[in-house]
């Protein structure tokens, strides 16, 4: 890991590095649910340096991306190239995979077709990245990617699949495969926006059920992460909070993460966004709502709603490369 990213991610406390986290594991070993306690364990995580990681890992991209727009994200490097055409497969394969005829409102059996190719491809995807020493990393890595997409079983997506394209990329990091400061531009200008695009087509075709939304209190049935980075995006643009309620004045902002929520919204909900998103309508009609004030205030809703539920990260898998220590 490169000296200038060791300088930016420490614990909780502030006080010392994490040295432990700054080197690639040795080894790697299937992954596994931890935090089966409510109290205990997730007290425990809430107070590990895996906590502290993400939550700075999110903050560095947020501060990477402030104020730009997707245009402006720097040429990829070549190991981004290469994650970029993993995402890209996959959208190829939910292309491939139609959803049948079901006389059901949520959960589309062909989802489960789509995630069986994806575990016929996504080793060798994998493999194609990894150095020789990391090889056996795709032991982990398949795990995060697998169920970044929605639960096979249950046939939903929540935060906390999308939480997992999150552990995926962060491998990526651990293992010094994504390390140059572009590379963090580019996760939340590239990389992510390719994954958000295709786990909306699949919310979409593939009728998955939200888990664990609020309904209309819910920032959005299915994703939390894209009004994190998306707001940051948003400082000190021309788009004013009040804005995203007309649709005519977020065309020439539609190359953003928040807006790109706010259409995908509006399609999927019939009626005024401020009567479908009522949670959302209330942040943005606030007298004194500025960009900085809603993305802070997301982070912390991200910290709140998602790490620190639960029913949420019951279901967080740790390995070697994300461990529970």
């Amino acid at each position: 890991m490169l000296p200038w990213l060791k300088n930016k991610i420490y614990c909780a406390h502030q006080k010392y590095i994490m040295q432990q986290f700054l080197e690639p594991p040795k080894d790697f070993k299937k992954p596994e649910k931890c935090i089966l306690n409510q109290r205990y364990n997730m007290d425990h995580f809430r107070h590990s340096a895996v906590y502290a990681l993400i939550t700075r890992f999110i903050s560095l991209v947020s501060d990477s991306i402030q104020g730009l727009p997707f245009g402006n994200a720097p040429d990829p490097s070549d190991n981004c190239k290469r994650l970029l055409s993993i995402l890209e497969r996959a959208h190829q394969i939910f292309k491939e995979t139609p959803p049948i005829a079901r006389d059901v409102r949520y959960g589309n059996p062909s989802f489960r077709t789509f995630v069986q190719k994806l575990r016929e491809n996504c080793t060798a995807w994998h493999r194609e990245i990894l150095p020789e020493q990391y090889q056996d990393a795709t032991i982990e890595l398949d795990v995060y990617f697998l169920d970044m997409f929605g639960s096979e079983k249950r046939l939903d997506y929540g935060t906390g699949h999308e939480l997992n394209f999150i552990c995926w990329i962060f491998s990526f990091i651990r293992l010094s495969i994504l390390s140059e400061r572009d590379d963090f531009i580019n996760v939340g200008l590239r990389l992510f926006p390719a994954y958000l695009q295709l786990a909306q087509d699949i919310q979409n075709i593939y009728t998955l059920e939200p888990a664990g939304s609020h309904g209309a209190w819910s920032m959005d049935d299915y994703n939390m992460l894209p009004f994190v980075w998306g707001s940051s995006q948003l400082i000190n643009r021309r788009l004013k909070p009040t804005d995203i309620f007309f649709p005519e004045k977020l065309v020439e902002h539609k190359d953003n993460l928040y807006i790109m929520m706010i259409q995908n919204i509006t399609t999927v909900k019939t009626g005024d966004l401020r009567i479908t998103s009522p949670f959302l309508s209330e942040i943005h009609l606030q007298q004194d709502a500025n960009w900085t004030r809603i993305h802070t205030g997301m982070m912390k809703h991200y910290q709140n709603e998602v790490l620190c539920k639960w029913p949420i990260m019951q279901h967080f898998w740790f390995g070697n490369i994300i461990p529970f220590k």
